[in-house]
């Protein structure tokens, strides 16, 4: 089975390397503060990279990231902000991210990179893979 790879990276070069299965989704966000109702933990959490003070407006469960053969999908959960460059991604509708989008998820930045991709890759999706 096709496995694919991305990594969200800060600007200070810390990331955190997801792989995924075709179809597969995963959440993106941060743990709950302690004083909340206790929320699962996402699947890829933004606090293992960065500070809590770059963190407070990102929400436990924040966006899902999706690979579909050759292409990966971000869609917000439940209206939270997710931006691409200047574009903000409307709730409810999935976007494409390519290699190099700035993702934001509320104050939190990072670079979009794909490290590795099936054969059955789209070419403006595919990259090198990141040293």
């Amino acid at each position: 089975m096709t496995l694919a790879k991305a990594t969200l990276k800060t600007a200070d070069f810390k990331r955190i390397v997801i792989e995924l299965r075709p179809e597969q989704r995963v959440r993106i966000g941060h743990d709950a503060p302690a004083h909340e109702a206790p929320v699962e933990p996402p699947d890829y959490d933004l606090g293992t990279v960065l500070p809590p003070e770059q963190l407070e407006d990102v929400a436990a469960e924040h966006a899902t990231l999706t690979y579909r053969v050759g292409d990966f999908w971000i869609e917000p959960v439940d209206g939270h902000e997710v931006a691409i460059g200047q574009y903000e991604v409307v709730p409810g509708h999935a976007v494409r991210v390519v290699d190099g989008d700035n993702l934001s998820f509320g104050s939190a930045e990072f670079t979009f990179h794909i490290l590795e991709l099936g054969p059955d890759a789209s070419p403006v999706a595919r990259s090198s893979v990141e040293n």
